[in-house]
Order: C-alpha cells, then structure tokens, then sequence
C-alpha cells in the first residue's frame, strides 16, 4: 500500500499543478511560452497515446529503480495519462517493490544497524 499510495500522490501533485499551469496562465513570449505550448500541443497527446498503448511498461519498472521511479511517476501525472491505466500498471510494479523491500531490503537495514552498533556512534542510534 504503501508503494501504490506513494505513486498515486506522486502522478496526481504532478497532474495537478500542469492542469492549474495551463487553466491559470497563458504566457505570452519566452519559454513559459513555449512549454505552456508544449503542455497542450498535438506532439504531447500523440506521445500520450503511444505511451497509454506501448511504453506503459515503464511504470511497473521505475518500481525497480532508485531515484527513476519518482520522474517516472511524476512524468505520468504531466502527461496526463489515464489514471485507470497509470494505477492498472502501477499495481504489478508496487508488489514487486514491496517484495523486495521486505525481503532484501529489512536484511539490509538490520545488517546495517548491526554494523552501526558496533561503534559508539552507531550503539547510540540503536538505543
């Protein structure tokens, strides 16, 4: 729950400020001109679609990775992909995280604790 509520926050803070950049701004010259563009030009909905019909396979992936998953997540909710889809696809990545997490990931935190409470720096954290 845990991954898929960090998703779902992520995709929507991202769609959310697009959607109210292009209700409440209309730039008329320079780059905020040519983003806000860009935001709402033809190249970014057919993106859009190839993404919802093919490349939707990175947001189960970006789960995978370190520091890629929240530009993944964020780059969702810009694109305003469907959220039926975004959240269809974010399911089988969250499980795989969580997996990992709490198999690897709790050895690894104990290992380190362990290591830390070696030295009195580290005894202090523990206790």
């Amino acid at each position: 729950m845990v991954a898929i509520l960090r998703g779902q926050a992520t995709y929507w803070i991202a769609r959310s400020i697009t959607e109210q950049a292009l209700r409440h701004t209309a730039p008329q010259e320079g780059w905020r001109a040519d983003v806000h563009a860009w935001l709402q030009g033809e190249g970014l909905s057919r993106g859009r679609a190839l993404i919802q019909r093919w490349g939707l396979v990175a947001v189960p992936l970006c789960y995978l990775t370190v520091g890629f998953q929240t530009l993944v997540l964020a780059a969702a909710g810009v694109m305003r992909l469907r959220w039926a889809w975004f959240t269809l696809v974010q399911i089988p990545g969250s499980i795989a995280w969580a997996t990992i997490y709490t198999t690897i990931g709790f050895a690894v935190w104990r290992a380190g604790l362990a290591a830390a409470a070696g030295s009195p720096w580290g005894s202090r954290l523990c206790w």
